[in-house]
């Protein structure tokens, strides 16, 4: 789950972006952290947050999502229905799957405020991608996808608590696979245009930087991507060797 790219001064390793309320982070995580100068993860999360919301003009969730509108509009109070139909599609498949189980930070959180330490320096905090990016995939996945996962999510609420759970042991034993395969068969990238949007396209987004990094990074550089980001056959990690470089695994060592 946390590799070295050969010949290079760049590391890469698959996080949680939160994990089970009172479960530690994997063991590389702090070495890891601590080894790195600079620092690259998947995007600002503020403004992340920010892009949750539809931009001006959409049509109505209403309208958007005929088959699962109605029936949050039966489930949930007023305020919090009210609430989701300001949000993107996607955002609402993730907010009607997440009904928030104990939780507790992951490893982005901890790499943020390592970077806000002055005592040593901290290392700089860069990303792979923009939220804007991000959300243009999301939203190129069609309202009738994001129906019928906004409706398959309203059906399984227990599903997000179980893959939290799943992919946490498998993410503490370094099987980036598994944890791809738990998210493929029990989330919402069971849906296939769903997944390419979420996984697949970024991926491809994020190889060529990392390539560049490979090549002109000096400073010790650590790249840190979801664990499900990491496995399958466009998985970061088949990527990459298939472009010729070597991972070598350090999970092993700390």
């Amino acid at each position: 789950m946390y590799f070295e790219i050969e010949g290079s001064s760049v590391r890469i390793g698959g996080t949680m972006h939160v994990v089970p309320q009172g479960r530690p982070l994997a063991h590389w995580v702090h070495d890891a952290i601590s080894w790195a100068r600079v620092i690259y993860l998947e995007h600002d999360k503020l403004e992340s947050d920010r892009g949750r919301y539809a931009p001006s003009g959409s049509q109505p969730l209403a309208l958007r999502l005929p088959r699962s509108w109605p029936r949050i509009e039966r489930k949930f109070p007023r305020q919090h229905a009210a609430h989701l139909a300001m949000l993107r599609p996607c955002a609402v498949a993730s907010d009607v799957l997440h009904p928030t189980p104990p939780i507790d930070p992951g490893v982005e959180l901890l790499a943020i405020a390592r970077s806000n330490e002055t005592q040593p320096v901290g290392p700089r905090i860069k990303y792979l991608e923009t939220a804007a990016q991000s959300y243009a995939l999301a939203d190129g996945v069609s309202d009738t996808v994001w129906d019928a996962a906004v409706s398959w999510a309203l059906d399984n609420p227990e599903s997000f608590k179980r893959v939290l759970e799943t992919s946490y042991s498998a993410w503490v034993a370094g099987d980036f696979e598994e944890v791809e395969r738990i998210s493929t068969l029990h989330g919402l990238n069971r849906f296939e245009p769903i997944k390419h949007a979420r996984v697949t396209a970024r991926n491809y987004l994020w190889v060529p930087t990392i390539r560049e990094l490979v090549q002109c990074s000096c400073a010790p550089t650590l790249v840190l991507a979801g664990a499900a980001h990491l496995g399958g056959a466009d998985g970061l990690v088949q990527q990459l060797v298939a472009g010729g470089l070597r991972l070598t695994s350090l999970s092993e060592r700390v």
